[in-house]
């Protein structure tokens, strides 16, 4: 019982540890990250960048899709990312801008297709 208890204490201080510090070269953190349409236009070409350059240059994505086991068409994988206003602002309601950004890969993990957006949200 004292080992369970032990083993138990070290995960959930493991759980409080904080993040290492970004090193030169890395990837924003999500706060930071800039996927705006002027940036992106800037940064990806269909056909030409890859999965790892969207990582270094982007960050990881807020979520990923992989095409379903058995299918053959389609894109191989689909990232995307999105903005959520600050709480102040979430607080305060009203009209709040974000920006988002979705990327289609094929099976080598080249850019097939991608769409960046500023739309804004309502919250009442």
């Amino acid at each position: 019982m004292k080992k369970m208890c032990l083993v138990l204490a070290a995960l959930l201080l493991g759980a409080c540890a904080h993040a290492p510090a970004q090193k030169a070269g890395e990837a924003a953190p999500n706060s930071e990250r800039n996927f705006s349409p002027a940036y992106v236009n800037e940064v990806i070409v269909k056909g030409k960048t890859t999965r790892e350059e969207i990582l270094g240059r982007i960050g990881t994505p807020n979520s990923i899709q992989r095409r379903s086991v058995g299918l053959a068409t389609g894109p191989a994988q689909v990232w995307n990312y999105w903005t959520a206003p600050p709480l102040q602002a979430v607080a305060k309601g009203g009209q709040q801008p974000v920006t988002t950004l979705t990327v289609s890969f094929d099976d080598s993990g080249v850019v097939q297709e991608y769409e960046a957006a500023d739309t804004s949200v309502v919250i009442q």
